[in-house]
């Protein structure tokens, strides 16, 4: 920790949600209380793990802010109760498995100038599709309309008042956060991109990637695209493209074609 003045920087509410996680629940733990930046409350929330991942958990509670652990109706279920324990300006999302691309990143993103009207942080995230293939999304170039979709809510930060206010649909299982973020984009709430990768995403087994159609679904819901249009057609077409070659392909060679179509864009 550095000896700057705490109170002149925003408190960030970083929320961790976990299930039956013991193998990764450390790594994220770690990310988080080795950040640089003072000004931090950090929350965890168990949905009631029996695997040993509360006994991780209870070796640093100490630094934990809160730390509540009970059963829940699915992920946005527990990340809505993380939203109520906070009271920081800024909510992250770092949940069991991700990290922060580095110890110093929140004191980096917030050296930036943040407007007072700004109610979402952006940024870059590090696609980790395994096999040492480690891909830099860069969102500074994604048309407006798409941004809310194309987004890691582990390289977010949300406006704190507003996620109190508006908490997650739990009707989305996959989606609810790109609900969130296209729902402040709808309301000309500000978005500030900060051009630095923020969090380390598992691209090759998270749940967005583990579950194309139902997320694509779930996007063409949320922007109310109809199925026999030409937008969707083209979407989806995509999605089928990616889940083939996810199936076919080795686990490297996919990463690289992942490289080459990220580069595409």
């Amino acid at each position: 920790m550095n000896n700057r003045n705490n109170m002149s920087y925003p408190k960030i509410s970083v929320i961790t949600v976990v299930y039956n996680d013991h193998l990764h629940i450390e790594q994220t733990l770690l990310s988080v209380l080795n950040q640089t930046y003072d000004n931090i409350e950090y929350i965890v929330v168990d949905g009631g793990s029996v695997d040993g991942t509360i006994e991780i958990i209870q070796q640093y509670e100490d630094r934990i802010t809160k730390f509540k652990s009970e059963p829940d109706k699915g992920i946005y279920d527990a990340m809505n109760k993380g939203i109520a324990l906070s009271t920081g300006e800024w909510i992250n999302f770092m949940n069991a498995g991700d990290i922060f691309v580095n110890d110093s990143v929140l004191e980096d993103i917030f050296n930036n100038k943040i407007s007072s009207d700004c109610k979402l942080i952006y940024g870059d995230v590090l696609m980790d599709y395994g096999q040492n293939q480690r891909i830099v999304r860069k969102f500074n170039n994604i048309e407006d309309i798409l941004i809310p979709f194309y987004l890691c809510h582990q390289s977010t930060l949300t406006n704190g008042d507003y996620l109190r206010e508006n908490y997650y649909d739990t009707t989305f299982k996959i989606c609810a956060d790109a609900n969130s973020f296209y729902d402040i984009q709808k309301r000309g709430g500000k978005l500030k991109y900060v051009s630095l990768p923020i969090s380390v995403y598992e691209a090759y087994e998270g749940m967005s990637s583990r579950n194309l159609y139902r997320s694509y679904l779930e996007q063409s819901k949320i922007r109310s695209l109809k199925y026999y249009s030409w937008s969707f057609i083209q979407g989806y077409f995509k999605v089928v493209v990616k889940s083939l070659l996810s199936k076919i392909l080795s686990q490297k060679t996919y990463a690289r074609f992942m490289k080459w179509y990220i580069s595409q864009k």
